[in-house]
């Protein structure tokens, strides 16, 4: 008897430690690429250059890799159109590449909330701008 004493008193103690590491894990942000890497014509004073963006995406939520899958398409198309609507001298700049992060955080957020009921997204992150 004295064993399940001991035992049901540690389960006490150790409960509310064991539950906030696991709530804790489920909110850490995590990291999903944006893959394949978009690829999209970008006007240059009149000429045609090609512009090659890879990016992640910052996430809490535990189902938001289902949830980005799902929906990838329509955050595509948001992407191509407000990359393909920008000038090379306005995305060259670090300036206009912190600009163009939060342009494509606020579509993706304004696409998930329409979606979903949820902005999903905490952050876009490019990992790769190349302009060619």
């Amino acid at each position: 008897m004295r064993h399940y004493r001991n035992l049901f008193l540690f389960c006490l103690i150790m409960l509310p430690g064991i539950l906030s590491a696991k709530e804790a894990s489920t909110n850490a942000t995590r990291y999903i690429a944006l893959e394949p890497p978009l690829v999209i014509n970008v006007d240059d004073n009149g000429s045609i250059r090609f512009l090659q963006v890879a990016a992640q995406v910052s996430v809490k939520t535990p189902d938001a890799d289902g949830l980005l899958e799902h929906h990838d398409p329509a955050i595509r198309d948001a992407l191509i159109m407000l990359l393909s609507g920008k000038q090379v001298s306005e995305i060259r700049t670090v300036k206009g590449k912190e600009r163009l992060r939060k342009q494509a955080r606020s579509e993706i957020r304004k696409i998930m909330k329409k979606q979903t009921g949820e902005s999903v997204i905490d952050a876009v992150y490019f990992t790769s701008f190349i302009i060619q």
